[in-house]
């Protein structure tokens, strides 16, 4: 189930919605590396996530995290779906849960890509340089 997008090179606007303090600063610091030129705002919860999005311009990409304080990521998905603005904004669930259930859910209700978020940091890497060059793909095991 892999599928490629590429961004166009002029647009490079990222939302990450993720409440692990530590995963966002591994994160930033791998884009500041690979892709200093992209656009990346971060949110801690999917409240923060509804509010950020009708106030900036539309994303190429936003990465959510499931599990958050407030709007859990699966509700935010279904918003965002639900609303015609993001219809060529690309959705990527970034989680731990490698659930079957979780991630056919996303799959099912909207999200473009499911990444289970990475034990190391080369892993991380590759997700942030595939998003700099406008390629991604889904990244997971189906857990029990």
């Amino acid at each position: 189930m892999s599928q490629t997008f590429k961004l166009s090179p002029t647009i490079k606007n990222v939302v990450l919605a993720d409440d692990d303090e530590d995963d966002v600063l591994v994160f930033r610091d791998a884009v500041q590396k690979a892709c200093a030129a992209l656009e990346l705002q971060v949110v801690a919860d999917g409240d923060q996530l509804m509010k950020l999005l009708q106030v900036i311009k539309v994303p190429d990409l936003i990465l959510i995290d499931l599990n958050m304080p407030g709007t859990s990521g699966k509700e935010c998905l279904q918003m965002i779906r639900a609303d015609q603005r993001f219809n060529s904004t690309k959705l990527m669930i970034f989680s731990i849960s490698s659930t079957h259930k979780d991630i056919q859910y996303c799959l099912n209700n909207g999200a473009d890509y499911y990444t289970v978020k990475f034990g190391s940091l080369r892993q991380l890497a590759e997700l942030v340089d595939d998003i700099c060059r406008g390629e991604l793909k889904n990244r997971f095991t189906i857990g029990s």
